[in-house]
């Protein structure tokens, strides 16, 4: 039992010490691609101020507040040029996103999902 123990310790350590930390230099000038309720897009932070995305239809690079919620976790938030709100938490220890997508015309949209680097 106590092998045990020691062995699920290791484990939780090594895995750990592989995510990727919400540090600029591990996180940024990377492309990371989030899968989010069957919305694909690719989204590269460029620095804390700026992030660019793309998706199948558009190409954008905005203005962003970015929050460093943990070692691992990101809270984003920026307006597109449409005037769309979009508030995106990324865990890069477990590779989970949630976003809250707030439309001109009131509509709020939640999705939730994946992140990847992009190879």
């Amino acid at each position: 039992m106590k092998l045990l123990s020691i062995v699920a310790m290791l484990l939780t350590t090594a895995t750990a010490l592989a995510q990727t930390p919400a540090n600029s230099s591990a996180v940024q000038n990377k492309v990371w691609h989030y899968s989010l309720s069957g919305y694909e897009v690719d989204m590269t932070y460029l620095s804390d101020t700026t992030l660019r995305w793309q998706d199948k239809t558009r190409d954008e690079t905005d203005p962003c507040k970015t929050h460093r919620l943990s070692d691992h976790t990101l809270l984003v938030g920026w307006y597109e040029s449409d005037k769309t709100f979009v508030s995106l938490y990324s865990d890069f220890a477990t590779g989970e996103a949630y976003c809250h997508v707030f439309r001109p015309d009131g509509k709020i949209i939640p999705m939730k999902g994946t992140l990847v680097p992009k190879k």
